[in-house]
């Protein structure tokens, strides 16, 4: 009985994920990669560099440009936001990176006590700070799989990008 009970339990579970994988594969979402510019954003905090005084880390200029505490670089990417294409799916494709790098009031003061005139403001290399997922657009026959079979003349079918696709079982 324990063994019948087995059966029945894996073979109503084959059917579950076949049935499911096939409603999924054949669905068409309908949906296009929208395009995100690349962008630096500098941090709200700021300090001015420029006509001023600082004595250990304290003071300011009057006059000069602002200096952002840090900036951050994202490069251009794709979301799935939802923007219609008929016959297409937006599928994931990778990760890019981000980067981050700190800034600061430059020019005539001494590093290590602070103090001087902060006449410009600096900024080091750009550091990895973590990434940002990027997706590209597919027919929905493309994020099936390989092509497969023809008539053997002519080239063979350039394989395509699997990304997000159920194997169908026929049984």
């Amino acid at each position: 009985m324990q063994k019948v009970n087995r059966w029945c339990v894996v073979v109503l579970a084959a059917i579950l994920a076949i049935g499911a994988g096939q409603a999924w594969a054949g669905d068409c979402p309908d949906e296009q990669a929208t395009d995100v510019p690349g962008r630096v954003e500098a941090s709200t905090r700021a300090e001015r560099c420029g006509i001023g005084l600082k004595i250990f880390g304290i003071g300011g200029t009057i006059i000069g440009t602002r200096c952002p505490r840090h900036e951050i670089a994202t490069p251009a990417h794709a979301t799935c936001a939802g923007e219609k294409l008929a016959g297409h799916r937006c599928v994931k494709k990778g990760l890019v990176p981000v980067s981050r790098r700190e800034c600061s009031c430059k020019g005539l003061v001494i590093p290590l006590i602070d103090t001087g005139i902060p006449t410009s403001c600096r900024c080091g290399a750009w550091k990895r700070f973590g990434t940002v997922e990027n997706f590209e657009t597919l027919e929905c026959d493309e994020s099936r799989g390989p092509v497969t079979g023809g008539d053997g003349g002519g080239p063979a079918p350039t394989p395509r990008r699997r990304s997000g696709w159920v194997p169908r079982l026929g049984l």
